[in-house]
């Protein structure tokens, strides 16, 4: 198979305007991987997938941004990548999601944020979280098996809101 090899890159898409709907899906890739920041507004769309063989690893930060009826998806088999960040975050209708099989090492931080209306998920088949901050608001986070620890863990949910002491006006 012919590869498409990373010697250590960044990779930076941005995509604004519903023109904007692409897929990069290349089986054979090969190399390292330091930082991917996918971008999405205003109707635009990516799916960035990165095959399905263990040739491919991410060394740094990751970071997914939809916003304004938006779409981005990240996914691939990422095996033995040990990563900084994951940053993934979905506001004003859109969607953003990162779904990486392998065996994936976390040592910073995680925050998967959603806003009214929006969604965004992250789920990793099997992570080592290495005094890893975990941060939740209104995202879904799921891994099939993890092993060390997470520092520090904060959630924020639409609608938990404590309106107990708020007075109840009657309607007739």
């Amino acid at each position: 198979a012919d590869y498409i090899y990373f010697n250590h890159a960044n990779i930076n898409i941005f995509g604004y305007g519903s023109n904007s709907n692409l897929i990069f899906n290349h089986q054979a890739l090969a190399g390292v991987i330091n930082n991917i920041s996918l971008d999405m507004a205003y109707g635009a769309s990516f799916d960035l997938i990165l095959g399905s063989s263990d040739h491919i690893k991410i060394s740094g930060d990751i970071e997914l941004n939809a916003s304004h009826d938006s779409a981005v998806i990240l996914s691939g088999d990422v095996d033995g990548s040990s990563l900084h960040s994951i940053h993934v975050s979905a506001l004003g209708s859109s969607h953003s999601t990162v779904n990486l099989s392998g065996n994936i090492t976390v040592d910073g931080e995680i925050s998967i944020i959603a806003g009214y209306g929006s969604s965004a998920s992250l789920d990793l088949q099997y992570v080592h979280f290495e005094n890893t901050d975990l941060y939740l608001q209104n995202g879904s986070f799921y891994y099939s098996f993890s092993t060390g620890n997470i520092n520090n863990f904060s959630a924020e949910v639409y609608g938990s809101a404590d309106y107990s002491s708020d007075p109840i006006e009657e309607h007739g």
